[in-house]
């Protein structure tokens, strides 16, 4: 609830640290016009109905996956402690500190401050909607999406986008490294964690744009080219022997 209500506060603040140098568009026409209409378009809904699709196959193998990580202990738990760092969203803001200080390119940080913001909206709509148990015998009922996940992986999309493939191969097997922390400490679904992938993607794209993008009511859309350049799926893979996520990007 605090992380909801800190993205809520951020959202806010977004027009007053982000003024257009050309014209003054209001909020609306900055941060939220732009995002409907690249979060509703074919990719966004090729990567929703993929997300949905691959959290569908994932879940009937949840206590399956549950009982080898458990059982195993495939990651330590000292070795979990990073990837729950990273996730709680200091990893993200670690990121957007830099942003602030050494990237030139204003509208890179601002994308990355409205993917926080509405990443976290998302999250918590998504648990409150879904109210899924916890693995175990948890009362909690915060599981479907992993906020984690969903958070590292919104920023390794922001990265990807902005600064081309070194950043997502730096990026990406964080994400996946903060996916498998959540499954080994018993507190995601292996579901959870593909969902989190999904939806951290499709919110980290949605709001990747720059100021090309800004329009007024009635003006016609103009897209940022740059923000549709990468593209990547991450597939639950489940064999008798085995299990993982099968990973595909192109540019």
């Amino acid at each position: 609830m605090l992380r909801f209500l800190f993205c809520t506060l951020l959202l806010g603040s977004l027009t007053a640290n982000a003024q257009s140098t050309e014209e003054d568009y209001t909020f609306s026409e900055k941060h939220i016009y732009p995002v409907l209409r690249k979060g509703t378009d074919f990719h966004s809904g090729i990567t929703f109905l993929s997300g949905a699709l691959a959290s569908l196959v994932a879940r009937p193998n949840d206590d399956y996956v549950r009982e080898r990580w458990k059982k195993h202990q495939k990651i330590s738990p000292d070795d979990t402690t990073a990837g729950d760092f990273i996730g709680t969203g200091a990893g993200s803001v670690l990121v957007m500190g830099a942003q602030y200080f050494w990237d030139p390119n204003e509208d890179h940080l601002l994308s990355h401050l409205r993917g926080f913001a509405y990443g976290g909206i998302a999250i918590y709509s998504l648990k409150t909607l879904f109210a899924r148990n916890r693995p175990g015998n948890s009362d909690n009922r915060q599981s479907f999406p992993s906020g984690h996940v969903t958070i590292t992986a919104m920023t390794a999309t922001h990265l990807s986008y902005a600064y081309g493939w070194p950043a997502a191969a730096l990026s990406i097997p964080i994400t996946v490294y903060t996916a498998a922390t959540r499954v080994a400490d018993d507190v995601h679904w292996f579901s959870d964690v593909v969902g989190g992938m999904f939806l951290g993607y499709y919110v980290g794209r949605a709001t990747f744009y720059d100021k090309s993008a800004y329009r007024r009511s009635g003006e016609p859309a103009v897209e940022n080219a740059k923000g549709n350049q990468t593209f990547y799926q991450l597939i639950p893979l489940i064999s008798s022997r085995s299990t993982g996520l099968n990973f595909f990007m192109s540019y």
